[in-house]
């Protein structure tokens, strides 16, 4: 494993999401997660110009300039993030000239961007939150010809919140292969920031929002609508467990399993897609 991050690095021991279950930011995922999806695929990293689509307080921002990325520009939804990455940019003493971050909404922001304006488009984590994925993607080609999206799938509905349970008893496993979109519900106040459009239900006490959770299916008949080039990457050197997704409803399981067993279990996957 590549070392981008250090123990000490401010991207970690900021990080409030190093213990969760899911693709926790810890020293180890962390920096296998640069290692996969960045150095592996530094041909459209180095010498690019970069838009990180969820950037939280720059991590991965962070690690592609230090791969060779010409500029990156970060976008995410929350000020206090923005303001963070800011802080941890200026600290790293990176040149101001090679990256910039804005607060706003991502698919407003796409909608006024130009045609080929950047060369690659990081959309990690972020997929899920977007209502309509088939026209993020439509937006997404629009802007820069290679894109690399790492989301969670429609078994990721199966195996969290209070709805999971009913979702895996009541859902034959033959449904997850055919091409539909799950919207489970999810609280809208996460640690770090708070979903758009939100609603609240009668049980409920917080305000919720929906999570869009494609099967595989449906997301290759979404990037084939596209006419996206694209392939799957893959995570086998990280897996421990041969876990499948039906094993992670057991919250024991949750708990003992290593962060990249969900590559395997296809409950995360991660797309690499570029158009020439």
């Amino acid at each position: 494993m590549i070392e981008t991050f250090p123990h000490d690095s401010q991207f970690l021991t900021n990080d409030s999401r190093k213990t969760r279950w899911a693709v926790p930011y810890n020293h180890e995922c962390l920096n296998s997660r640069v290692e996969n999806i960045i150095i592996r695929n530094k041909h459209i990293i180095e010498g690019k110009r970069i838009l990180d689509l969820g950037c939280h307080f720059g991590t991965f921002s962070y690690a592609v300039l230090t791969h060779g990325a010409n500029y990156v520009y970060g976008i995410d939804s929350e000020e206090k993030l923005i303001s963070e990455a800011l802080q941890f940019f200026k600290a790293g003493k990176i040149d101001t000239n090679r990256y910039r971050f804005q607060q706003g909404d991502i698919i407003s922001i796409l909608e006024k961007m130009t045609p080929g304006e950047f060369d690659t488009i990081l959309c990690l984590g972020i997929f899920y939150y977007v209502n309509d994925p088939l026209y993020l993607l439509r937006l997404m080609k629009k802007v820069a010809k290679n894109i690399i999206i790492d989301t969670f799938t429609a078994y990721y509905a199966a195996v969290v919140s209070k709805d999971g349970t009913e979702i895996a008893q009541y859902t034959l496993p033959e449904t997850f292969n055919l091409p539909i979109v799950v919207y489970p519900m999810t609280q809208a106040q996460k640690k770090d920031y708070t979903l758009k459009h939100t609603f609240r239900k009668k049980d409920r006490n917080k305000p919720l929002s929906l999570l869009t959770l494609p099967t595989l299916k449906a997301m290759e008949n979404f990037l084939n609508l596209c006419n996206l080039q694209y392939r799957v990457l893959p995570w086998d050197a990280y897996v421990v467990n041969n876990y499948q997704w039906q094993d992670f409803i057991n919250p024991g399981v949750k708990k003992s399993s290593h962060w990249a067993d969900i590559y395997h279990s296809k409950i995360r996957v991660s797309y690499l897609i570029e158009q020439g």
